[in-house]
């Protein structure tokens, strides 16, 4: 069972889950880490298209504050998006659409 509230003085939801369903998650994280990690070593992902390796040369301090949540890394890949003008599919909407897609409420 998932439940989602917000805290006072944030708009960020906060969402908790049963510790099977963290369990089942971590689970199937696991399996697709390893995925991206035989097709790096096969070749069938390109390593600079491999999610698996994507944070290999971000600095500890920043991966710590990640895992902490201090950092989103699904608001900044956004944010990067909107600042190429494309949209959640990476299509070229321009930057002022691609603003209103990413941060509708802005």
């Amino acid at each position: 069972m998932t439940q989602t509230n917000t805290p006072a003085n944030t708009t960020t939801p906060v969402v908790s889950v049963t510790e099977p369903d963290f369990q089942q998650w971590m689970s199937a994280k696991k399996s697709q880490l390893a995925d991206w990690k035989t097709g790096s070593e096969n070749g069938t992902i390109k390593d600079d298209e491999n999610p698996g390796l994507m944070f290999q040369k971000v600095f500890t301090s920043l991966l710590v504050k990640i895992a902490k949540g201090e950092i989103s890394a699904q608001y900044l890949a956004s944010a990067e998006l909107a600042i190429r003008g494309l949209d959640k599919d990476g299509q070229w909407v321009g930057f002022e659409q691609a603003e209103k897609i990413h941060f509708p409420n802005s």
